[in-house]
């Protein structure tokens, strides 16, 4: 359910239903980096940058219908909720 974003720098982010934001490398699909957010990763990350600093964020929460009726027994231990992710991005 989550959104993909693609950075000029090579970098792929998204998530899962099961809270972890993830990076990949573009050109390998490699999994460089994860974080559990806690819940489930639903929106869609940006980048943007403030003071010579690029950040990524994005929101993590899942609820709504689809949680409380699919039975879907993976997100059973998910905590709903709401909460705003944000990340600096370092140079190699």
């Amino acid at each position: 359910w989550a959104g993909t974003l693609n950075t000029a720098g090579g970098l792929v982010f998204t998530g899962a239903m099961t809270g972890e934001f993830q990076a990949f490398d573009s050109d390998t699909g490699d999994k460089l980096w994860e974080f559990q957010t806690g819940s489930g990763i639903i929106g869609q990350p940006v980048t943007w940058a403030k003071d010579g600093v690029q950040y990524v964020t994005v929101t993590s929460g899942i609820g709504g219908a689809y949680v409380l009726f699919s039975g879907d027994e993976r997100l059973a231990g998910i905590p709903t909720g709401g909460s705003v992710w944000t990340f600096a991005l370092m140079d190699k």
